[in-house]
């Protein structure tokens, strides 16, 4: 009966895909206790989480404040100080991350007499410039460095698995008429941004599409993102499109995946809303630039999906999708016709209402 501790916080996308890995760990060795440090964003799953397993949430930079850079970096220090005396009451650390400080923490432990086992997931495997040398056709995951990590503390034969009942039988009447969402049409959740440049689809094609489906009564498009840019982008649709709903910088992150979950389907780059809508098991098309699914950070519900992407010989050109283009044709990669993009939407929507009048 181990106490074992789990670190992963960084980056969105990366702390959704260890996810459903937890849980199978936890659901696999239920006399154990898991602490799982994570986004603060993710304590909304701890309804849905086995219950051995304790969500924590980790510090955060706010999103606005002059001094906000200072005062995490403050946070972060204390935070380190506080996690020597923290980490003796495990019996078992798995740090699923390879910054700083968990590798002072891992070496302080391994230099320890500390009765504590301890493994750490070497990103740096996963981040090698020699795999795009070859197309990451190496066989390497994250999630699979994961398990390998897990392996070390005597976790084995885990396969990823995430129970979404609870989410998507949350109440949403009251939510959905605040926003004005229609129950009554299929629901077309749009995540159109990423970070990076490199992974966003031209977004006048993006329109194309948005024009396509919100022009059509059996369907109500929802915008998701954040950011004053994004949002301003999203509002021009809204005016040009009445029946478009934009979610962006006014909802809660637990109130995002309430709604994510309710939707028919998902158009996403690849971008913290495609692990997202993979973990809340809801079928996907996803657009590929700079980034393909063979990097490593692809889907627990491959069978769902469409990855759309040109396979042209440069790419993936990175791992993350943050180095400029050198294509003598600037984003070549993201050159994508959007009416091959609405077909493979429509082959994973539900079949439209026949109207029996007309029949």
């Amino acid at each position: 009966m181990a106490n074992t501790l789990i670190v992963r916080y960084h980056r969105i996308g990366d702390a959704l895909i260890v996810l459903p890995l937890i849980a199978a760990v936890a659901a696999k060795y239920p006399d154990d206790t898991f602490t799982v440090l994570t986004n603060e964003r993710f304590v909304t799953f701890k309804d849905v989480m086995p219950s051995n397993v304790i969500l924590k949430p980790m510090i955060s930079k706010k999103s606005k404040g002059i001094l906000r850079g200072l005062t995490f970096s403050l946070k972060k220090r204390l935070f380190s100080l506080k996690m020597e005396s923290f980490i003796s009451s495990f019996d078992k650390i798995a740090l699923l991350q390879y910054d700083v400080i968990e590798q002072k923490m891992y070496h302080k432990v391994l230099n320890s007499k500390r009765n504590i086992q301890i493994a750490i997931t070497d990103e740096n495997i996963f981040m090698s410039e020699d795999r795009i040398l070859n197309k990451c056709n190496d066989g390497i995951t994250m999630i699979g460095l994961h398990k390998k990590t897990f392996s070390e503390l005597g976790y084995i034969g885990i396969n990823p698995t995430f129970n979404t009942d609870k989410i998507k039988n949350r109440n949403f009447t009251k939510l959905f008429s605040q926003l004005n969402i229609n129950t009554e049409k299929k629901l077309i959740a749009i995540s159109p941004f990423s970070r990076e440049k490199t992974k966003i689809y031209p977004l006048d094609k993006i329109e194309k599409i948005i024009s396509h489906f919100g022009n059509d009564d059996e369907y109500q498009v929802l915008i998701f993102g954040g950011g004053n840019k994004e949002k301003k982008v999203a509002d021009r649709w809204v005016e040009k499109y009445p029946s478009l709903r934009s979610l962006i910088d006014c909802i809660s992150f637990d109130q995002e995946t309430t709604i994510l979950a309710k939707c028919n389907i998902a158009l996403t780059m690849d971008s913290a809303n495609l692990h997202l809508a993979a973990l809340l098991n809801i079928p996907i098309v996803s657009v590929w630039g700079a980034t393909t699914p063979e990097n490593g950070y692809y889907l627990i519900n491959p069978d769902k999906d469409f990855a759309i992407i040109k396979r042209l010989d440069c790419q993936p050109c990175s791992i993350f999708g943050n180095k400029p283009c050198y294509n003598p044709k600037i984003y070549d990669c993201l050159d994508i016709e959007p009416e091959l993009i609405i077909e493979k939407m429509k082959e994973l929507l539900p079949p439209l209402k026949i109207d029996l009048r007309e029949a």
